[in-house]
């Protein structure tokens, strides 16, 4: 999974065919971002509810819209993420506001996420080198 900063990001995810409360109401999807980068602490972790899946094809794959910005509106699914690498998580939950992951009802999914864009600083250090995307 890619997200671009600065834009409004279509994320496609097969997460229904791990969800195992459709029969007991409205489905929302929370999704929490860690940083990949061990030594960062939960505070830097960035949890929110999408309630909208909008591909409409639930036996292929389900579609979010997430906008990466500046400013961040966790409830209306914008957020401020860093360049780099991230680990996202996916519940299956009946609630349309609960950010508690621990309070989901099912993880339904684990992906890699990649966010570009924006100015990113990496030390290569096999060659001591300093690389600075933008």
């Amino acid at each position: 999974m890619e997200i671009v900063k600065g834009q409004e990001n279509d994320i496609r995810l097969s997460v229904w065919d791990s969800v195992t409360i459709s029969d007991e109401g409205t489905v929302y999807f929370l999704f929490r971002f860690v940083p990949k980068t061990a030594n960062l602490d939960t505070s830097y972790e960035k949890a929110f509810v999408v309630a909208d899946e909008t591909a409409g094809l639930i036996d292929r794959y389900s579609q979010f819209l997430i906008t990466e910005s500046d400013t961040e509106d966790l409830p209306n699914a914008i957020v401020s993420l860093t360049p780099g690498e991230w680990i996202c998580y996916v519940y299956a939950q009946l609630s349309s506001t609960n950010t508690n992951y621990l309070n989901a009802e099912e993880n339904v999914k684990i992906e890699q996420c990649l966010v570009t864009g924006g100015t990113s600083i990496v030390l290569d250090t096999n060659t001591t080198t300093i690389i600075i995307n933008e």
